[in-house]
């Protein structure tokens, strides 16, 4: 079966929506052809109202008097944040160890790095991967719910690819500050 909207292969004959434009399913399996017959759908006015008030009936969809936000644009708000955390807390991490082994040099004339307690910049960079991690899960989560409810999109797809990578990179900083985090404590005691 196919859906009588966007043409799109259905997975189940039961199926009542349409998993890619979301439109209301009004062929039943009895009213099928048979294999050898090319199936064309049949649209009628019932299917048509229902497709036009679908986009405000279900969740996720806007509809012009709604004030809902699309998971879309929720995915790519969370993805974006998450990877402006995982930027900055690459930046940090970078800075912190620099300015650790500059401070630590036996050349090096940096009396006002000696004051810096890096242990805490650094537990400072992990509670931001965290904060990073669960905005990278949430947008994922969202881009899931986005391929439920809502239609294909630019929004979810560039928020989808953003979650992993920022899931990726915030895991990734998270590990080096954790390996970083005794060296900076032990330096501190030595």
């Amino acid at each position: 079966m196919f859906c009588p909207i966007c043409g799109e292969e259905l997975k189940d004959q039961y199926q009542k929506f349409c998993h890619n434009c979301g439109s209301n399913i009004s062929i039943t399996p009895s009213q099928t052809m048979p294999d050898n017959v090319e199936e064309k759908p049949v649209i009628d006015s019932k299917t048509i109202q229902d497709n036009k008030n679908l986009s405000t009936s279900q969740p996720g969809f806007v509809g012009k008097e709604g004030n809902e936000i699309p998971y879309s644009k929720k995915c790519l708000a969370f993805s974006i944040a998450s990877l402006i955390i995982v930027g900055f807390s690459i930046f940090h991490l970078m800075f912190i160890v620099l300015f650790h082994f500059i401070s630590n040099h036996p050349t090096a004339d940096a009396t006002f790095l000696e004051n810096i307690r890096y242990e805490y910049l650094d537990l400072l960079n992990i509670a931001l991967n965290i904060t990073g991690l669960i905005f990278g899960i949430v947008a994922k989560n969202k881009n899931n719910d986005a391929k439920t409810f809502e239609r294909e999109n630019t929004a979810r797809k560039v928020g989808g690819i953003l979650a992993i990578l920022t899931i990726v990179g915030n895991l990734i900083v998270f590990i080096i500050s954790l390996i970083f985090l005794p060296l900076f404590i032990f330096s501190r005691l030595s």
